[in-house]
């Protein structure tokens, strides 16, 4: 049965209405039905409730005619709207509230045998309320019409997913829990999904974000992702791999340390994320000196970070040969007037070899079978301000 709700705070009435209909979400039984729209339903409060898998067949009436839909999540899931009409020589307009009245879809329709599909991913219990109405031009332009475009709208459910984030994950305390690849949405103009990545290993970390309807990722990129945590300073690494992927990495992982992490990008747009977690030896604080000096293995990788200006970070090794090996090292950010001073000591803590680094490189070095070295790496502050800065490097040595 159909009913009117005044107003739009409507989450208990939705539920109440769509409650009975949840048992069925067990094993994905809501049946696929054709509606009618009924009229009166040209305001908020006289919004035509909408079930999972129902299609709608309906008109815009004339210039003045406002057709208002509601939908209320009878259990996490995927709500996928299929627009079709039957003429283009108009566009309609189609607006989608949250619970907030926030805006998170606003789009013009305009063309014929290319209707638009639309993804909408949010928890049990959030109700959406959708305005579909007729373009009308500019005062000095308008017109009036009372022509009938008809339309169908069909809100097909899905409660089987479990690969997308749901919204609303736009704070760290709703944050989406990030344990594979996740597809999710941006929907309205300032939103940014928040994510939870909590590692099982210690390593490092890098973040592959991909567009998943073929929209750019060029803009803003430098604002892409954020990782919001102690461990892993502000910004790390993007590598543009195409318009449509980015790359962002590497970030410190120290496990079971959460990171927060928040996408933001182009307004409404799909797009997937994936976590990819190289394990390492990380650095143990505090190393800040020769005498506490990490000890670390040759030809395995080896992340730390520069906390502040001041901090020193020492580590040891043994040298397994007599001759040269060298030392890989990789900035893990791009901030060139920030070089990291890299330095080889021997065990009576003298200078082997030293070397500024301001882009990934190696520095070759002498040593003797069976002799202890230590590797320091600091970081002078050129420019007055401060940032952590991670950095990776390997002693290899065949």
């Amino acid at each position: 049965m159909r009913r009117s709700i005044i107003g739009f705070i409507f989450v208990v009435v939705c539920l109440n209405i769509l409650g009975t209909k949840a048992k069925a979400a067990d094993t994905n039984k809501y049946p696929k039905t054709i509606v009618a729209e009924a009229e009166s339903n040209n305001h908020s409060n006289e919004a035509m409730i909408i079930s999972p898998n129902e299609k709608i067949i309906g008109a815009i009436s004339g210039d003045s005619d406002y057709d208002y839909y509601l939908f209320c999540f009878p259990e996490d899931g995927l709500l996928t709207i299929d627009f079709s009409g039957d003429t283009t020589d108009d566009l309609y307009i189609l607006r989608v509230y949250d619970e907030t009245n926030n805006i998170i879809i606003d789009d013009y329709i305009t063309i014929k045998n290319k209707w638009p599909s639309y993804t909408l991913n949010f928890k049990k219990g959030s109700a959406l309320l959708f305005k579909l109405f007729r373009f009308r031009p500019g005062y000095d332009e308008y017109v009036y019409s009372d022509r009938v475009d008809n339309y169908e709208l069909f809100f097909h459910f899905d409660n089987s997913i479990t690969d997308w984030g749901f919204e609303n994950n736009n704070n760290k305390d709703n944050a989406t829990p990030l344990t594979c690849k996740k597809y999710d949405n941006c929907l309205g103009e300032d939103e940014g999904d928040y994510y939870v990545y909590t590692p099982n290993k210690n390593g490092y970390v890098y973040f592959t974000i991909k567009s998943e309807d073929g929209k750019s990722l060029q803009y803003n990129t430098q604002e892409l992702l954020f990782v919001i945590n102690e461990n892993s300073g502000m910004y790390a690494r993007e590598t543009e791999v195409s318009e449509t992927e980015v790359v962002y990495g590497n970030y410190l992982a120290k496990k079971g340390v959460p990171m927060y992490i928040c996408v933001t990008f182009l307004p409404f747009s799909s797009y997937s994320i994936e976590p990819t977690l190289k394990t390492t030896f990380i650095e143990t604080e505090g190393n800040n000196s020769y005498s506490d000096a990490n000890k670390i293995k040759l030809n395995k990788d080896c992340c730390g970070m520069l906390n502040e200006s001041t901090d020193v970070d020492y580590y040891k090794f043994t040298a397994n040969k007599t001759g040269k090996i060298k030392l890989n090292f990789n900035m893990e950010m791009l901030f060139k007037e920030l070089g990291y001073k890299v330095t080889i000591l021997d065990s009576k803590n003298k200078k082997v070899a030293s070397t500024e680094f301001t882009k990934d490189g190696s520095l070759k070095f002498k040593v003797k079978k069976g002799k202890r070295y230590y590797v320091r790496i600091n970081q002078e502050d050129y420019w007055g301000t401060w940032r952590k800065r991670m950095y990776k490097f390997k002693i290899v040595s065949k």
